[in-house]
């Protein structure tokens, strides 16, 4: 077994995230009850093009062309598969729900997984919130 060495960890300020949810009310019949809606920004990066910028920066630092091919997959395929459009739309219940969709097995979850997180650490750190 190979050692860890953190490359794929997350560290992520959950409280910087939430702090841009909203509670509003669905609708005059119902006073009391309240949703969690999150507040689309104008200024968030597209999936789309962040995909295209940390592809650059694979490439420039020399990643397999094998590799590159994957995470443009597996990214394309969890945009599509959860009709997310922008960064700072991707939560952890949309990543759970996402892997739960698939009729594969753990590892290749887990797999998937590690290229999600791969991809958005780098990410995250150009938009702002690592």
């Amino acid at each position: 077994m190979t050692k860890r060495k953190g490359l794929l960890d997350v560290d992520v300020d959950v409280k910087g995230l939430l702090n841009g949810l909203t509670i509003t009310s669905t609708s005059s019949t119902a006073p009391k009850e309240k949703i969690k809606q999150f507040e689309v920004l104008d200024d968030s990066m597209l999936v789309s093009d962040a995909l295209e910028t940390n592809t650059r920066q694979m490439k420039v630092s020399g990643n397999r062309s094998r590799t590159i091919s994957d995470y443009v997959l597996h990214v394309e395929y969890f945009q599509s598969g959860t009709n997310v459009n922008h960064v700072a739309d991707i939560t952890a219940d949309t990543v759970y729900k996402w892997l739960d969709s698939m009729n594969v097995s753990n590892q290749t979850k887990l797999t998937r997984l590690k290229c999600l997180k791969a991809f958005l650490s780098p990410v995250l750190i150009m938009v702002g919130l690592k």
